[in-house]
């Protein structure tokens, strides 16, 4: 426990020193990869959204400073969509997948296409079927946080409004996991994805006391066990991509 600790604060840490912005999500991707290895749960569709995620990161820094890296950079993005939402596809027709898995990657790869013009014909149909018969099945259920996943997935990536419905669906989501939490019905890793996902970071002091809080939380609930590495890796892959992005809109606006 102490080393995993020691190991993902020296990461924290790095946020705040000269390291290039990308180093430490390239270093968190490749621990996630190797943990994931060690304890036998390798997947390899999780791997492929989490490179398409860092590949996003490539091309966001990449924007209006080096054309050429921000082409590179946009088609190995767009690759590694496709790959996922076929295997995801693949995988849901063998049983091995949900069709959250396949609706998620596809909105993505949706999205993608749409802002580099080569929107697939039938995807959007097939994405709004989909979207139909999840939430169908979430209200069947009184599933109110599938519910809310399920939208807050079509707004960010197919009708992209991203201001009104993402914050009021994110806020609400965000207050129902932690009721859920309290009450023994998610758990820690659930939670704090939803937190991160919503965090609006407005400064790198805001960013670094949400993750020492995340640090903390993570030693309070000893969840840190050998099994669970990955997810620790996981949870601060998506909190440095908030920041990555962040500084690139920062620096973009001025």
């Amino acid at each position: 426990m102490k080393k995993i600790f020691l190991t993902i604060l020296c990461l924290w840490l790095a946020v705040g020193g000269e390291s290039p912005a990308l180093d430490v999500a390239a270093k968190l991707l490749e621990d996630y990869q190797q943990q994931r290895r060690a304890c036998g749960d390798e997947d390899e569709l999780a791997m492929l959204r989490l490179r398409a995620d860092f590949t996003w990161l490539k091309a966001w820094t990449a924007l209006e400073t080096d054309d050429e890296a921000y082409e590179l950079a946009s088609e190995e993005l767009l690759a590694l969509r496709e790959q996922a939402y076929l295997l995801a596809k693949a995988r849901y027709e063998q049983g091995l997948a949900s069709l959250r898995d396949v609706y998620e990657t596809g909105a993505q790869l949706y999205y993608m296409t749409k802002s580099s013009q080569r929107v697939r014909p039938t995807l959007e149909e097939e994405l709004r079927t989909m979207r139909m018969t999840l939430l169908r099945a979430a209200r069947a259920t009184g599933n109110k946080a599938e519910e809310l996943k399920t939208e807050i997935i079509w707004y960010n990536n197919v009708e992209l409004i991203l201001t009104d419905f993402d914050l009021m669906y994110g806020e609400e989501l965000r207050d129902l996991s932690r009721e859920q939490y309290q009450q023994g019905l998610i758990s820690y890793w659930e939670l704090a994805l939803t937190e991160i996902n919503l965090l609006k970071v407005t400064s790198e002091e805001q960013y670094a006391a949400y993750v020492a809080e995340l640090y903390k939380a993570i030693e309070a609930n000893e969840v840190a066990t050998s099994r669970n590495d990955y997810r620790i890796t996981e949870l601060l892959f998506h909190a440095r991509a908030r920041l990555v992005e962040h500084r690139k809109w920062e620096n973009l606006s001025h």
